[in-house]
């Protein structure tokens, strides 16, 4: 998969999306062992890579550990190109409602 530098520039600068700049790590296991793959219901090569991650860190530094807020990190694919799309935190549970759930751990 490749992840342009100036989409990764672009999506770590939206302020509701700093929580991503600040765990680039959760990127790469949420590629490598997704909770759930959701397909697009409008474009079918499309896919929602979705993993729940229950310690993370805030802008600032401070390191959050909990089960009753897990941060639900998507990463968007597009599988003609192997290309990320994009990367956003999501609310909990969310993503199903995107598309039809392809692969769920």
């Amino acid at each position: 998969m490749v992840l342009f530098r100036t989409t990764w520039d672009i999506k770590r600068a939206r302020p509701e999306r700093a929580v991503v700049a600040w765990n680039p790590d959760k990127i790469r296991l949420t590629l490598l062992e997704p909770g759930l793959i959701v397909q697009s219901k409008l474009f079918k090569t499309t896919f929602l890579y979705v993993r729940r991650f229950h310690e993370y860190t805030l802008p600032g530094g401070h390191v959050i550990s909990s089960v009753t807020r897990p941060l639900e990190l998507v990463v968007v694919l597009d599988a003609r190109g192997k290309l990320i799309r994009t990367i956003y935190p999501a609310r909990f549970g969310s993503s199903r409602r995107k598309g039809t759930v392809t692969w769920e751990k």
